[in-house]
């Protein structure tokens, strides 16, 4: 078994210091018919233009013309939606991904390939054995790999992945990027996976508060928009809203699903979710750049003892852990007045006979100057394998597939999110802008599967019903050492 171990992280090494030496060698490898020379060509304005502001999608962006060359992207079929489609059909979000596809192929001269996999978390591992073998196979199948965020880090501890900042047409100080996490899983000077607008899933798994209009109206509560832009929207300010709100609408004595409740959670991860928008982290940095735990600050016990006051002892929440479909049908009834989840259930709240708005989860306190939020680990990352046959042809086509997906497809997200019973939402579509630029990111939490959960301390203590100082000492030596073992992949 040793010895199969050694062989394999052998090849890995071999192949790693094969593809270093294929991107110091390599220019771009698209439509240069002279070795030695680049076929590249930067689109520019009059300088009055940004890449924010430019008509031209490829604003500022390297440019090639390929030859025809095949883009072959390796996908979970849970994120396929989220990158690519085969045809237009009148769908406004499927309409604009297919545009963003074929302007990138015209623009670079290339054909978009997808193979998609049987994944999420019933076949992660599956996925993941795919992938592994064809890495140690040399396969070179995959120009870029859109993957299950949780699972990703398996992958990053097999040593299969690329440092993505060795990639120089991968510009991440770009808008099109999630700033926020290039700069949290960058440890060393290592970067191997990464999101941003190339597709829609960052933007799908961020954790909003959903608000019904009408019953914040018939309560006479304050307008949760006027107190997010003021900077009152703390935690002590929501709490404040949800007081005596619940009540037995049904008169059978017993409070349930059937009656009327302040606020709604199914989601342990929602609940975490309240660390991240109290700007505690899981992970801190030394002055040498090395990530540790933090797990029992003082905020994160304040975190966790609050967290756990709403689950399970707040009379005006209703926690049903586990149960989408329930929590979302008591919102959707107008027997909710708040909504803690993903972004992605605007969709499915579109259905409803009432209008709402979204807004961040409240502050620590009003005194914290930013509202933050985190985005749910059932979102896809990308990364390119060590074996791919021309990084420089990946990186080239994967930045411009985000630069055009921010131009091309989050417009057409926000107008999907944003779309209300009679006009689009622009209150709500302010309040979008606030949570994308608040967004957070922690090293920990985001390779909870291989630090045996350490980033999950606080829905640990949800799911266990247990104090945060118990399940810190019964578990802080296990999450040590598991921390310590995954990042020797970046050392």
């Amino acid at each position: 078994m040793e010895e199969t171990v050694l062989k394999i992280r052998l090849r890995l090494i071999s192949a790693a210091l094969l593809t270093a030496l294929m991107i110091s060698l390599s220019l771009i490898s698209c439509g240069s018919p002279d070795a030695g020379k680049k076929s590249v060509t930067t689109a520019a304005g009059d300088g009055s233009e940004t890449a924010e502001t430019a008509p031209d999608p490829f604003f500022g962006l390297e440019t090639a013309d390929c030859g025809g060359k095949t883009f072959t992207l390796l996908t979970d079929d849970m994120y396929l939606d989220g990158v690519y489609t085969e045809s237009e059909n009148g769908d406004v979000l499927n309409d604009a991904l297919y545009e963003r596809n074929r302007t990138v192929e015209e623009k670079l001269n290339i054909k978009i390939s997808v193979r998609d996999l049987p994944g999420g978390w019933t076949d992660r591992q599956s996925f993941m054995d795919t992938l592994r073998g064809s890495v140690m196979a040399g396969q070179g199948a995959y120009d870029l790999v859109n993957e299950y965020s949780a699972i990703v880090c398996f992958n990053i501890a097999d040593g299969i992945f690329l440092n993505l900042l060795d990639l120089p047409h991968l510009r991440f100080e770009s808008p099109w990027w999630s700033k926020v996490m290039v700069e949290d899983l960058t440890v060393n000077g290592k970067l191997f996976d990464i999101t941003g607008d190339i597709s829609t899933s960052l933007w799908d798994s961020m954790f909003v508060m959903f608000f019904n209009k009408e019953r914040i109206t018939d309560y006479g509560l304050e307008s949760p928009y006027e107190l997010v832009e003021s900077g009152k929207w703390s935690f002590d300010k929501y709490l404040e809203l949800n007081v005596g709100i619940a009540s037995d609408v049904n008169g059978d004595g017993v409070m349930n699903d059937e009656d009327m409740w302040g606020s709604v959670y199914y989601d342990t991860l929602a609940l975490d979710n309240f660390r991240a928008a109290s700007d505690v982290p899981c992970t801190v940095r030394g002055t040498d750049g090395k990530p540790t735990l933090d797990l029992n600050s003082d905020g994160m016990v304040r975190v966790a003892e609050r967290v756990m006051e709403l689950a399970y002892s707040n009379p005006d929440v209703r926690f049903i852990d586990n149960t989408a479909d329930a929590t979302t049908a008591i919102f959707m009834a107008g027997r909710g007045i708040f909504y803690g989840t993903m972004l992605s259930y605007a969709s499915q709240l579109r259905a409803m006979d009432e209008d709402f708005g979204i807004i961040p989860f409240p502050k620590d306190s009003e005194e914290q100057e930013n509202y933050y939020t985190s985005s749910r680990d059932s979102r896809s990352m990308i990364a390119i394998t060590i074996d791919v046959k021309d990084p420089d042809f990946s990186a080239l086509v994967t930045e411009a597939l985000c630069a055009t997906g921010r131009s091309i497809i989050i417009p057409a997200y926000y107008d999907v999110a944003l779309k209300g019973k009679a006009a689009r939402d622009e209150e709500s579509a302010a309040m979008l802008d606030i949570i994308r630029d608040g967004l957070v990111s922690d090293f920990s939490t985001e390779h909870a599967q291989c630090t045996a959960s350490a980033g999950y301390v606080v829905r640990m203590c949800v799911m266990q019903k247990t104090g945060i100082a118990s399940l810190v000492a019964s578990n802080e030596s296990k999450w040590n050492a598991a921390f310590e073992s995954f990042l020797e992949a970046y050392y």
